[in-house]
């Protein structure tokens, strides 16, 4: 048997190889199988670490223009007079909702 990088025994294929060398079928010492684990702990921190900043990135990429979005339907905007705009709340969502245009299937 050997173990695998993430700690788990596989079993090797029978072959004529394999059992001629009896070596390659014993499973590895105990100081071996630790070594393994914590290379495969800290290349596995590493890598979240390298993809972080573009997870981050991703994140910032779709949040701003949701809060923007949510921001600008609060305001009563006009795009012949920008500069011009005023803060209404949820008066455009109720202008929407109750408009007859909208309940008509």
């Amino acid at each position: 048997m050997t173990i695998r990088p993430s700690g788990s025994p596989i079993a090797r294929t029978a072959s004529a190889a394999s059992f001629s060398n009896k070596a390659a079928l014993r499973p590895l010492p105990l100081q071996s199988r630790s070594v393994i684990a914590m290379a495969t702990l800290h290349t596995r921190s590493a890598a979240r670490l390298m993809i972080a900043p573009s997870v981050l990135l991703l994140f910032a990429w779709m949040i701003v223009p949701l809060v923007m979005t949510i921001y600008f339907s609060l305001l009563n905007y006009n795009l012949l007079s920008p500069g011009m705009e005023s803060f209404v709340g949820f008066l455009n969502y109720e202008y929407f909702l109750s408009d007859p245009a909208f309940l008509r299937r």
